[in-house]
């Protein structure tokens, strides 16, 4: 589902004729422009809660924030999508004229090609506006004020037909997968638990709760209700998906990387409603927010590491560790019988099934699940130097990739890769 992602680094490289080893830095232009993209959105209200979003986003532990710079993946998107598109209705909002509405198709299209759930993430946010929209426009009709109600029957059209003009030019890629699947396509299996929300203040950290709780306080005060209804659609999604054990269109624990987004501009507008508070003799709201936003950055620097995922900074590239794994990967898909089966270590496995295009015994997956047990007992019989025979036949496994087997029924083809006697 995200092969816009992959056609995208692909053209990077085509074009630039860089090495993917030098690749390290796009991650830093994605996250740069993520907090560009938020600054100009919230500059408009203060410059001050502007800059604090940014701090807030950039202490969120992210893919790139737990797992290294190096490791290039598709839900760094999301960190543009979300402050694009709330930038863009806000825009549009003001002006519901062609050149506000423009923009919106490629955004849409750009984050549903690249990460679909970050694309729904975004239509998730446009829905929330059309019931908003929406809510107005029944408002208006009942209060007779025939000129208002038009303008936003306007609005609710224009927004629709962007959305599905996005649309249409995207699903075209996923109808295979849509007609041989059905709703299954977008359903993920259960991957996240009550615990999970349990654990989320942990995660974006406590501090930073309370700021965006005062932020989310003041939106719905002075009903701007954009942040804070999709934030209860997402709220809904995630509820629906620990009650059915499936969620749709939100893979693991994504959704709580959009939420935090969301509640960390909510927190930035926190940071703006204090700092309007003057007490008698000093700013209070200047030393309410600076002890805050200290104590946010204090708690996650510093005391975030033991919930965060090991850090697989060493390896060279995301699922590809290094060159001689990728040599290896063409090698054997040139020297090995198509209907081989390869036992490896479990991430690498991911570049080598792709790369190598031949079976694998097992792949680190995406969550938790029946694969897991099989990374375990193939990880196992790596970390045994490869003894164990009998686990090779009975699961018809053909080749290992290992640099540490010493087993006298195996036979070194090339440099790491053993061939079953």
């Amino acid at each position: 589902m995200e092969i816009g992602y992959h056609i995208f680094l692909s053209e990077i490289f085509i074009w630039t004729g860089m090495d993917m080893s030098n690749a390290i830095f796009i991650p830093a232009i994605f996250s740069i422009f993520s907090t560009i993209i938020t600054y100009v959105y919230l500059r408009r209200f203060s410059k001050i809660s502007a800059l604090v979003a940014i701090v807030f986003i950039a202490l969120i532990p992210t893919t790139v924030g737990f797992l290294g710079e190096k490791f290039i993946v598709p839900v760094n998107i999301v960190f543009i999508a979300i402050p694009g598109v709330l930038f863009l209705i806000d825009r549009f909002e003001r002006d519901s004229s062609v050149k506000n509405l423009i923009p919106f198709i490629p955004l849409i299209t750009f984050s549903l090609l690249v990460h679909p759930p970050s694309g729904f993430a975004v239509l998730t946010i446009i829905f929330a506006y059309i019931v908003l929209l929406t809510y107005t426009y029944f408002k208006t009709i009942h209060l007779n004020l025939k000129a208002e109600s038009r303008k936003n029957r306007k609005k609710i059209f224009k927004i629709l037909l962007i959305s599905a003009i996005s649309f249409v030019i995207v699903i075209q890629l996923f109808l295979p997968s849509l007609l041989s699947k059905g709703i299954e396509a977008g359903t993920f299996a259960k991957q996240s638990y009550l615990d999970d929300i349990i654990y989320f203040p942990n995660y974006f950290g406590i501090f930073p709760l309370m700021l965006a709780g005062i932020g989310m306080f003041f939106l719905i005060y002075r009903k701007n209700l954009l942040i804070p209804l999709s934030l209860l659609l997402l709220l809904i999604d995630l509820l629906a998906y620990i009650y059915f054990q499936k969620i749709f269109l939100f893979p693991f624990g994504r959704i709580y990387i959009y939420i935090s987004i969301l509640l960390s501009i909510s927190a930035a507008i926190g940071v703006y409603e204090i700092l309007k508070f003057r007490g008698k003799f000093f700013n209070v709201g200047i030393v309410v927010v600076v002890l805050l936003i200290s104590l946010s950055m204090y708690e996650q620097l510093l005391h975030h590491s033991p919930y965060q995922l090991p850090k697989h900074s060493p390896y060279q590239y995301y699922q590809i560790m290094n060159d001689d794994d990728y040599e290896n990967f063409v090698w054997m898909k040139e020297n090995i019988p198509k209907n081989s089966t390869i036992l490896s270590d479990s991430w690498k496995s991911k570049g080598l099934a792709i790369f190598a295009e031949r079976n694998v015994y097992s792949y680190f997956p995406t969550g938790p699940g029946k694969m897991l047990s099989y990374c375990e007992l193939g990880d196992k019989f790596l970390a045994d130097k490869c003894n164990n025979t009998e686990f090779l036949l009975n699961n018809s496994i053909n080749y290992i990739y290992s640099c540490n087997c010493e087993n006298e029924n195996l036979t070194e083809m090339k440099k790491c890769i053993f061939k079953i006697n």
